[in-house]
């Protein structure tokens, strides 16, 4: 997997514990509406099957996050900072 994605677009990441939360929510939502057994084995698995899973982020998108959490933490407009990131 990591070698079919662009480094120079996205990163890949470990799930921190809300990404895991959320996937697992999916997960249970998509199996009882579908009655997908991948659904259900990654489920009955999951400790193991969560480990198996990246989260891709573009680039751009995480330096737009980080500008908005330190405009946050700054006290400055969140807005501004994330336009300033765009142009950088």
């Amino acid at each position: 997997f990591t070698r079919r994605v662009n480094p120079e677009m996205v990163l890949l990441e470990d799930l921190e514990r809300d990404d895991a939360e959320w996937l697992r929510e999916v997960l249970v939502r998509h199996r009882e509406e579908t009655a997908s057994e991948v659904a259900q084995r990654l489920l009955d698995a999951w400790p193991e099957a969560v480990a198996a899973f990246w989260k891709v982020m573009p680039i751009d998108y995480r330096r737009v996050l980080e500008a908005a959490a330190a405009a946050r933490a700054g006290g400055r407009d969140e807005a501004e900072a994330i336009m300033a990131s765009t142009r950088a």
